[in-house]
């Protein structure tokens, strides 16, 4: 609850104010007396004062003074004037020592109330921006980790950032990307089923510590779990030259790492090392690997794999490597639709129809299951629904016959996502239910649920429109309403009430009930 100061030398006037004015409605649980300034500073020295309602003219020091001094030591504390005093200069001094409001006398109680009361408002709006500004740079701080995942994530491995043209995230992730650097990507597995299972957080930072052992010289290393079984290093160097001469090191130290790798961990590992590109192409380099690795799943580990440019002649349109992944990575059924057609043409035109045919079959089951583990998605799961793209791969096709295939599972699978992102869209609201539910009484705000469930606030309150047909805001103000009506019919007193639902301004609450019910909740029972 919040508490008032009444400043004037008029006793009479003091005392009207403090009587004639129901301050409890209006949120103020303590309401504090002073006939002088220095009387009024002594009061706040001992007690915490929200707002103040003050004289200007008094005996010793005056409101402007007084005022002063509140600025100085209390910043967040809102001051109102009220006095007989029309003169221009008193109301110019005012309105620079950042005053709330400047009321000449004669004013009425009832607006002397709702200045008080829009004063009160405005300190709540500062509080929670002073308070969510600290608790945003303590996340800050405690989410520099997952700012940095989430970035390479988008950048190497979905390719939905450029880490040129969105260096602002770059930075905020930690990274310092500059124009002109290249690298290449080392994707790594170990043998399944071999020695004790590895735990990913760990296997991954020793996998790190002995390839920044082992291949000395680059300007960045940076790692990130591509799977639940793959690990990924990007090698940065400060140009292309630097960047080849550190990628052939690293090709002829790879024996010698791999066999640090089984000595240190037990675990056969495969290698497979992507060709030098500029930053904005390291996702096409990632891209080109994994599905390298797809397609030679089940061969003996222990691999090293040096990948070599694309033969001109494979495929007339290297872009449509690209745009599979990012198509399926926005799970967009259109775009992956106008893949099918781009790849299909080139086959039209291809020398070598059925190898086409094979390698886009390939390419195609490859990036379903990469993007299937991604979304955590188990294998058994969406197999089942693309067993003809699967079977297709042994036998010779027409070219419509193999449109046909494509498109169906492209279909059935961007079907089945949605399926499952609806299921866990409920699942986010449930949750955002449980929040409200469990701190509503804290006075827990919109951007307080969305940074707990770790969500941009406005990306949530969609999802949460999409589900329920209410804003995340509606949501909180409508359970706040429901709880609110159950207690009142309970019997409960309207001030337990409001604090119940999270409101320390009762006038606050009374107006929000009131706005949403049709009643005040005195009137309610």
């Amino acid at each position: 609850m919040y508490s008032l100061l009444l400043v004037d030398d008029e006793l009479l006037i003091l005392d009207g104010l403090f009587n004639n004015i129901d301050w409890e409605e209006s949120g103020f649980s303590n309401v504090y007396r002073a006939s002088s300034a220095e009387a009024a500073l002594d009061i706040m020295n001992k007690y915490r004062i929200d707002v103040v309602v003050t004289d200007i003219s008094m005996p010793g020091m005056d409101g402007i003074e007084m005022c002063r001094h509140i600025k100085e030591s209390w910043p967040l504390c809102r001051v109102i004037f009220l006095s007989g005093y029309r003169d221009f200069d008193y109301a110019r001094r005012a309105v620079e020592m950042g005053v709330y409001q400047y009321l000449v006398k004669p004013v009425r109680y009832e607006d002397i109330q709702q200045t008080v009361e829009g004063a009160l408002a405005e300190l709540e709006s500062a509080m929670e921006q002073r308070d969510l500004l600290a608790k945003a740079k303590a996340k800050m701080e405690s989410m520099g980790d997952l700012l940095r995942e989430r970035f390479l994530n988008g950048w190497l491995l979905q390719g939905l950032l450029n880490p040129m043209n969105d260096r602002e995230q770059a930075q905020a992730a930690g990274l310092n990307l500059k124009e002109g650097m290249y690298g290449f990507i080392m994707l790594m597995e170990p043998e399944v089923g071999e020695g004790e299972p590895l735990q990913p957080g760990v296997w991954h930072l020793a996998l790190q510590e002995l390839a920044e052992r082992y291949f000395p010289g680059y300007d960045q290393m940076i790692g990130l779990p591509a799977s639940e079984k793959r690990f990924l290093l990007a090698v940065l160097s400060s140009d292309e030259q630097k960047a080849q001469a550190l990628r052939e090191q690293c090709a002829n130290r790879l024996d010698a790492f791999q066999f640090s790798v089984g000595k240190s961990l037990g675990k056969t590992l495969s290698v497979y090392v992507s060709c030098v590109e500029p930053l904005n192409s390291m996702h096409t380099a990632y891209s080109q690997i994994r599905h390298d690795m797809d397609r030679e799943q089940g061969l003996p580990g222990g691999r090293i794999v040096m990948a070599s440019r694309r033969e001109a002649g494979e495929l007339e349109n290297p872009e449509l490597f690209e745009a599979l992944f990012s198509a399926l990575a926005a799970a967009d059924e259109a775009a992956l639709l106008r893949w099918i057609d781009g790849f299909c043409r080139e086959i039209s035109v291809s020398p070598r129809p059925v190898s086409m045919s094979r390698l886009m079959l390939t390419m195609l089951t490859g990036a379903l299951s990469c993007d299937a583990m991604g979304r955590r998605f188990g294998d058994d799961e969406w197999e089942k629904r693309c067993d003809e793209l699967f079977f297709a791969r042994v036998r010779v096709l027409s070219l419509d016959e193999l449109k046909r295939i494509c498109v169906d599972a492209v279909h059935g699978y961007c079907g089945w996502v949605k399926e499952r992102q609806t299921s866990r869209q409920k699942g986010i609201v449930e949750e955002v239910r449980a929040i409200i539910s469990e701190k509503m009484e804290q006075g827990i705000t919109v951007n307080a649920i969305a940074g707990e469930m770790h969500y941009n606030a406005g990306y949530l309150s969609h999802i949460v429109k999409e589900q329920t047909g209410q804003t995340l805001s509606d949501l909180l103000i409508s359970m706040r309403m429901e709880r609110a009506c159950k207690l009142l019919s309970a019997g409960e007193k309207v001030m337990d009430v409001a604090m119940a639902v999270g409101y320390d301004n009762l006038a606050h609450f009374s107006r929000t009930f009131k706005r949403r019910i049709g009643v005040s909740p005195r009137q309610y029972v």
